[in-house]
Formats: C-alpha cells, sequence, structure tokens
C-alpha cells in the first residue's frame, strides 16, 4: 500500500462509489440491464458487482448468473424448450417468437429484436472488469436492490420496483 495513502472511514468512502447504470436494450419492449458498479478511484477501474435484467420498471432476474441464463435464452430463441426459466417459444401465424413467463408482464420479441439485444447486452460488458461479479457477487434480492436505489436517491429516475 502507499504510505502516503492511510485507510480512513473517509477515505473509503473518497476511494470507492458505488454506480448504477441502466443500458436500453429494447426501448419499445421497455427492455434494460441494469448494471452496479464500484468505482475504484485509486487505481482508476469500474467493476461490475451485479447485473439484473428490468422489465417495464419491474426487476426480473436476481443476481448476474440469472442474468447470464436469460440472455442464453433469447440467444437460443426458438431452439429452447419447455424447461426455459424465463421464456417460451410461442408460434402466430407461423412466425416463432419469444414470450416472457411473467404474470404481470405481456412481452413478446422476434428474432431481430432477440438478436439485437444479445449485442447490445455484449457491448455492454465491453471494457469493464468482471472479476469482482465473477469471484464475489453482490448478493441483493431484487427487493433489496429498490431500497438500495432510493438510498441513492435513483428511484425518481429509474422508477424500479420488484
Amino acid at each position: 500500500m502507499d504510505d502516503n495513502f492511510k485507510e480512513t472511514p473517509d477515505s473509503f468512502e473518497y476511494r470507492y462509489e458505488l454506480d448504477v447504470t441502466f443500458v436500453p436494450l429494447t426501448h419499445s419492449k421497455k427492455i434494460y440491464l441494469m448494471r452496479v458498479f464500484e468505482q475504484d478511484f485509486k487505481v482508476k477501474k469500474k467493476y461490475i458487482l451485479t447485473a439484473y435484467i428490468v422489465i417495464q420498471n419491474i426487476i426480473i432476474t436476481s443476481n448476474f448468473s440469472d442474468t447470464i441464463h436469460f440472455f442464453e435464452e433469447v440467444s437460443l430463441f426458438d431452439n429452447g424448450n419447455i424447461h426455459n426459466q424465463y421464456f417460451d417459444v410461442v408460434e402466430h401465424l407461423k412466425v416463432k417468437n419469444l414470450k416472457l413467463k411473467h404474470e404481470e408482464l405481456s412481452v413478446f420479441l422476434s428474432k431481430s429484436e432477440a438478436k439485437s439485444i444479445i449485442k447490445l447486452f455484449n457491448f455492454s460488458l465491453q471494457g469493464y472488469s468482471l472479476t469482482r461479479v465473477l469471484e464475489n457477487e453482490i448478493l441483493l434480492t431484487p427487493s433489496k436492490m429498490v431500497k438500495l436505489l432510493d438510498e441513492l436517491e435513483l428511484l425518481d429516475k429509474y422508477p424500479i420496483k420488484t
């Protein structure tokens, strides 16, 4: 550790900061990737701590691995099956779509929407270290995440619910 840097409670607040961003994956369906970062000012790096899927202001996934699972189901599209956790494969007028399995939401994805969502997800991870999320992800239930957003005064900007 640098001899000039002494750890104090105040220096921790200066050195680290939590940040939450929302990446729009599709505006028309209101599907977002909510990323929670830790910014370390001393080493000038941002680490993704966790990521959630938010659809129409409802948190759908509850941790990073579930979020990856969500994207895998989207990427499989019509190769999914009855064991999918997040989507059903449905057919209307001989066109296959993904239908979100959620009692409050009625969301369908076309194949082109699914492909663009996967591309945007991949772009959203570029340039950020995933070390912290892979080694020791912060595990917050959706309700605890809403509480954190409230404490960070972000609920007015991002009205999220569970």
